[in-house]
């Protein structure tokens, strides 16, 4: 009953969908559209936006998308940015405590003694007679902390020479038996043409172990601690997607187009060469006839680990603005064959499910305004509950082009015929009081 209920106080909220539909062109009217494949039985569904969408829209706002049901009506529909993470991250510091050696996946080294509290959190490590390792140990304890860890961040002293060193990072619940959670990571300290680079960070996979044990297991100088944080895991946002675009060189630049209004929100360098360090002053604009702006300067680097070993170190991303067009001016050398990787999040719509399958996103229309729904308001009324960027996500198909780029146009405006009637009998009826005018004075 109270289902019923709702859907009957649904149909008045909808009312007016039958004056919208009227004004919604076709599905074929559109640039592009994509069948949509819904996802379980709930009435509000979710679909995450790719990059396809944001180049063959006309509005930034994503105004002119639709989704139509089977029979080609439009259904309620909202688009919002869905779930973002934190502006700031948590670093916090862990207790750390040194360890004569690396030990083994069943205990610690022999001859260590760790006092722990009855809260489990531990005081001191006692070494005894142990002997030392080549590779230094480290024990650190994490059950304090609110969160499980996303990373550990290293210190170092002040001054300490440059090295590459590899560790591998271990995990236990009781100090006893330990399991491998990252098997080989590496922090650097490295110089390069100049400039001081730094990567001392150690990424997590989620884990609700109290201990870890930081093991050296490589590289050509003993790690030398003076602080470890952790950096607390975060909700979880939707995966940062990356685009790479190619663009053209010019007075010691470089500019790209991104193609389209992607959300983005981060930019980096891409190149051929397995090692590289360029500086470079990043410019953006939206319109590519608007003044370029200055977001900043940066350097971008790449160094290949050397003795065969796999990855490398970079630099992060730099944090930008969601803008169309980029220019780097390179200070100094530029660096061969550039190109620019953005990374963004996508947007996300949310539409009711009403009607019969099979439901089509359709996408870019020039001139279509958007119809804002309260789709949280909707859901809720429906009984759905949860909150719209929990849904399990539908399922998106290729993509189809139907009006192409030609559809991106806003259409000339409609001739008003009944302006130009009732213009046309006011100056009739002008003409005639002149013409009547003139034939009293004769």
């Amino acid at each position: 009953p109270m289902r019923g209920l709702a859907a009957i106080g649904l149909m008045t909220l909808l009312l007016p969908a039958g004056a919208a539909a009227a004004d919604t062109p076709a599905p074929d009217g559109f640039a592009r559209v994509r069948q949509i494949e819904p996802a379980g039985e709930s009435p509000v569904q979710r679909v995450i936006l790719p990059a396809d969408v944001y180049p063959w829209t006309s509005r930034r706002d994503l105004g002119d998308l639709r989704v139509f049901n089977g029979a080609g009506q439009p259904v309620p529909h909202a688009v919002g940015d869905g779930a973002q993470p934190p502006t700031d991250d948590v670093t916090v510091p862990v207790p750390a405590f040194d360890l004569p050696a690396a030990g083994t996946a069943d205990g610690l080294p022999a001859g260590v003694d760790v006092e722990v509290r009855d809260d489990g959190r531990v005081v001191a490590v006692r070494t005894g007679s142990a002997v030392p390792s080549p590779q230094p140990a480290l024990l650190l304890d994490l059950g304090a902390l609110p969160q499980p860890a996303a990373a550990l961040l290293i210190d170092w002293p002040d001054g300490t020479a440059d090295a590459v060193i590899r560790l591998r990072v271990d995990a236990s619940d009781d100090l006893n038996a330990w399991r491998p959670v990252v098997t080989s990571a590496t922090v650097a300290r490295l110089t390069t043409e100049g400039h001081r680079v730094e990567h001392r960070e150690i990424a997590l996979p989620r884990t609700d172990a109290p201990y870890l044990r930081l093991v050296q297991i490589g590289g050509d100088a003993p790690l030398v601690v003076t602080a470890v944080s952790a950096r607390i895991s975060q909700p979880q946002a939707a995966p940062r997607h990356w685009l790479t675009v190619q663009g053209h060189a010019g007075d010691g630049a470089h500019e790209f187009d991104s193609g389209g209004d992607v959300p983005l929100d981060r930019l980096d360098v891409a190149v051929p060469q397995a090692t590289f360090l360029a500086e470079a002053r990043v410019f953006g604009r939206q319109r590519d006839d608007a003044p370029w702006r200055l977001i900043g300067d940066r350097t971008f680097y790449r160094v290949a680990l050397e003795d065969g070993e796999d990855g490398a170190i970079s630099s992060d991303p730099m944090a930008v603005p969601a803008l169309r067009y980029w220019r780097l001016e390179w200070q100094g050398t530029a660096p061969d064959g550039p190109a620019l990787r953005v990374g963004w999040r996508p947007r996300e719509l949310w539409f009711l499910r009403q009607g019969a399958p099979p439901f089509q996103l359709a996408y870019g229309r020039g001139g279509l305004a958007p119809e804002p729904w309260p789709m949280q308001d909707l859901a809720d009324r429906l009984g759905a509950g949860a909150a719209l960027d929990t849904l399990p996500p539908a399922t998106l198909g290729e993509p189809v082009t139907v009006g192409g780029r030609a559809s991106l146009e806003a259409p000339p405006e409609p001739v008003d015929w009944r302006t130009l009637l009732l213009w046309a009998v006011l100056v009739a009826g002008v003409a005639a009081v002149a013409w009547l005018a003139v034939r009293v004075l004769r």
